[in-house]
């Protein structure tokens, strides 16, 4: 995936996991499946930056 649209995935999966987080808590299921996705695209972005 090209890192344009692997930047906008983890904004739209950040602002997710954050609205979630403060509506449901930080231990909520689908907060910390959210912020695992977070991770891993942060994890591919970094990657991909250290490359260039």
């Amino acid at each position: 995936m090209e890192q344009k649209k692997l930047r906008e995935e983890f904004e739209l999966l950040r602002g997710k996991m954050i609205r979630l987080g403060m509506k449901f808590g930080l231990d909520h299921v689908k907060v910390i499946e959210l912020s695992q996705k977070v991770d891993k695209l942060h994890n591919q972005l970094y990657q991909m930056q250290k490359k260039e």
